[in-house]
């Protein structure tokens, strides 16, 4: 029997799905196995398959069966996957790395076949993505940090022409766990009656509210998206999915499953912004250092434990704490020039 629990990205959300015992229903288990991160796309589909065994088809969204769909998703990614990975001629492949922690790498490499790309990855894996025993090493922003390795992405494009055909994304056994392929680029033997965004990935257009552990005022992080950069490192929690009050629901897809929350800029001011795909936020557990400290004011100021004056004051000390040492560090002094300026002792 499938255990989906095991294939949600958030750990703290399956944890607290087992505590309360929840049961999945068809779309939550297919969306669940569709969306997880890791896993290949070869397991996806047995996986899928077996969804498909375990649960009870229904309707959806005026389809008579939601199955028919599900397969006909499944026999039109694979007809994508073996155009992207094996027509060579009169294309390129290019990709990129991204990390969690730190600026995605973007190469300027450009590459015949999809196997060359792999090829050049895997040779300079040590690289690229690394291993427990040896990291990679990024110099971000003055400080030498362990770079977090997320996922690469392959891209594919027509020569002498305008068209993107897609991207594949791989995990760090370099499989390819989903895939994006313009719906122009190939003749699909099935599907072609369908919608668009139905016959790409059915998945893609439920809106589903699972149950989650977290509250108003959390300090909260997305698993891919970790580092301090536009909609992504640790943000304070606003608002839930379940908390909108949307009229109309049939009218939501995958893309409104979002939070809402109060994110940094690299320069420690805050922002109001959303996040998508709630299933692979967690509890942020590291340390909250520097600007991240702003963080703390903001979730105690939601949670109703000091008044917006408090929050104001905190968070002007904080930026301007952050901005002395920005400056310091700029100094480049030597220890007797620091005693000569007075700066140290």
């Amino acid at each position: 029997m499938i255990n989906l629990l095991e294939l949600i990205n958030s750990n703290d959300i399956s944890d607290y799905l087992r505590k309360i015992n929840y049961k999945f229903n068809t779309q939550e288990a297919l969306w669940i196995v569709n969306n997880n991160f890791y896993l290949n796309f070869k397991k996806k589909e047995e996986l899928l398959l077996e969804v498909m065994k375990e649960y009870k088809d229904t309707s959806f969204k005026g389809y008579d069966s939601l199955y028919d769909i599900v397969k006909i998703n499944l026999q039109r990614k694979n007809e994508a996957k073996d155009f992207f990975t094996n027509v060579k001629d009169s294309y390129i492949y290019t990709f990129t790395v991204c990390y969690t922690n730190c600026d995605d790498y973007k190469s300027d490499v450009y590459f015949s076949s999809y196997d060359s790309v792999i090829n050049y990855i895997d040779t300079n894996r040590n690289e690229f993505i690394g291993t427990k025993e040896s990291p990679i090493k990024e110099n971000y922003k003055n400080d030498e940090v362990i770079a977090e390795f997320a996922y690469v992405t392959v891209y594919k494009y027509k020569l002498d022409s305008e068209n993107y055909i897609g991207e594949v994304f791989l995990n760090d056994k370099l499989e390819i766990t989903d895939l994006n392929v313009s719906r122009d680029a190939l003749d699909y033997s099935v599907g072609n009656d369908l919608p668009e965004n139905i016959s790409a990935d059915v998945t893609g257009e439920m809106y589903l509210k699972f149950p989650t552990p977290f509250k108003k005022g959390d300090i909260l992080v997305h698993k891919l998206r970790k580092g301090i950069r536009y909609d992504s490192g640790p943000f304070v929690l606003c608002e839930k999915v379940d908390d909108f009050n949307i009229q109309n629901e049939d009218c939501c897809d995958s893309f409104d499953m979002i939070f809402t929350g109060y994110f940094l800029n690299d320069d420690g001011s805050i922002f109001y912004e959303h996040i998508g795909n709630y299933m692979g936020i967690e509890y942020y557990h590291d340390e909250l250092d520097g600007a991240k400290r702003s963080l703390i004011a903001v979730s105690n100021f939601l949670k109703g434990n000091i008044s917006v004056e408090r929050l104001l004051d905190g968070i002007d000390q904080i930026r301007l704490e952050n901005k002395s040492k920005e400056h310091y560090d700029r100094l480049f002094m030597t220890e007797e020039g620091l005693k000569f300026c007075g700066l140290k002792k």
